[in-house]
């Protein structure tokens, strides 16, 4: 899995050098933190349940959650529906 994120950027405007139209396209690299969400997630739920602590995500959460991600894969452009997620 690559968990590298980049964001491109275009200016909003053109400007001109020695008669020639020039565009400075801007690629940032976004810094994120590289571990593996599932192997966090499990570690975190072993250590719930040896120290007798609620596991922070709820079983309704994680339902939304699938279905959310069902819903971007079965799309195939990333579009979804818009689900509202509430915290007790």
């Amino acid at each position: 899995m690559n968990q590298d994120v980049y964001i491109y950027r275009k200016p909003q405007k053109y400007r001109e050098i020695d008669s020639r139209y020039v565009q400075e396209n801007i690629i940032e690299k976004v810094l994120v933190n590289k571990v593996e969400p599932l192997k966090e997630e499990l570690k975190l739920f072993v250590e719930c349940v040896k120290e007798g602590k609620q596991f922070p995500i709820t079983a309704e959460q994680a339902v939304l959650n699938l279905r959310i991600v069902e819903e971007i894969k079965e799309s195939g452009k990333g579009k979804i529906k818009n689900h509202e997620i509430t915290q007790d």
